[in-house]
């Protein structure tokens, strides 16, 4: 289904949003 798709555009938009958050 699409969920893996979008799994990984996730991540990265989480895992940016924690380093803006961290700096």
């Amino acid at each position: 289904m699409t969920w893996r798709r979008l799994n990984w555009p996730l991540i990265v938009a989480i895992a940016l949003t924690l380093l803006a958050h961290a700096v």
